[in-house]
């Protein structure tokens, strides 16, 4: 998720930039921590409560989920949702003996995360 501070300058004209950012990088995380439940209720809902396939379950999948505090490059505050599983894009996407889980994008869907950074954030400047 991305948000460039200097397309919000109209903002900007009620709080100074130090209070923009600090609130701005709050609604990041507060979206970000709410896509991340969002991609673990797609995983929950696509892989975890369907019958099981050939493969074993171990849950590491859903235990290899992660976000990154947000942080200030330049004019943009950034945020990732992250796996560190090397199979989660087979998941995801599929393969030629798998069909595809897409938690991803089921996640994006639901979350919809540049919408809910502006609603987090005037919920948080206001």
């Amino acid at each position: 998720m991305r948000i460039d501070v200097k397309e919000s300058k109209g903002l900007k004209k009620k709080i100074n930039e130090q209070e923009f950012k600090k609130c701005l990088k709050a609604a990041i995380t507060e979206t970000a921590l709410d896509t991340l439940n969002k991609v673990i209720f797609s995983q929950n809902a696509l892989i975890y409560n369907t019958p099981q396939g050939k493969y074993k379950r171990t849950g590491n999948l859903k235990r290899s989920n992660s976000i990154t505090p947000p942080r200030l490059q330049g004019n943009l505050i950034t945020s990732e949702i992250k796996n560190s599983t090397r199979y989660w894009s087979y998941v995801n996407f599929g393969t030629s003996k798998q069909t595809a889980k897409p938690f991803v994008q089921t996640a994006i869907r639901l979350a919809q995360p540049s919408k809910s950074i502006a609603q987090n954030f005037l919920k948080l400047y206001n």
